[in-house]
This record gives structure tokens, C-alpha cells and sequence, in this order.
């Protein structure tokens, strides 16, 4: 079960991941900062409502979107 989980949780990392370089190709184009705390804070907080281990895996996530956009 956990490896199933695991193959879906990297899917959905993967397609993440796909999309935050579209995300950034955008941004570029339209010359806007790719730093949006406003949202950061947004999914962080949802993610801390789950936990704190959850808050910690969404924070390092996040911190690879912004490297890929």
C-alpha cells in the first residue's frame, strides 16, 4: 500500500513540478517576481491544518517550484 501511495505521490510531484515551468515560463513573459509570499503562506497554512511533518514536506516543495520557475 505504501508503495502504491509513494507512485502517486511522485505522479502528482511530477505533473507539480511540470506545471511550475509553465508557471515560470509565464511569469518571465509577463515580467512578474516569481516570490509570491501571499500564496506561499496560503498553501503552507493549509498544509500546517494536516500537521507539522506535512507543513515541513509542502514547505520543500515549494522551495523546488521556485527553483524550477
Amino acid at each position: 500500500e505504501i508503495d502504491l501511495i509513494d507512485q502517486q505521490l511522485m505522479s502528482l510531484l511530477e505533473k507539480r513540478y511540470e506545471l511550475s515551468k509553465t508557471i515560470g515560463a509565464f511569469k518571465k513573459q509577463e515580467n512578474i517576481q516569481v516570490l509570491d509570499l501571499k500564496r506561499e503562506h496560503e498553501i503552507l497554512d493549509k498544509a500546517r491544518s494536516f500537521s507539522e511533518e506535512i507543513y515541513h514536506v509542502f514547505f520543500k516543495i515549494i522551495e523546488e517550484s521556485k527553483k524550477l520557475q
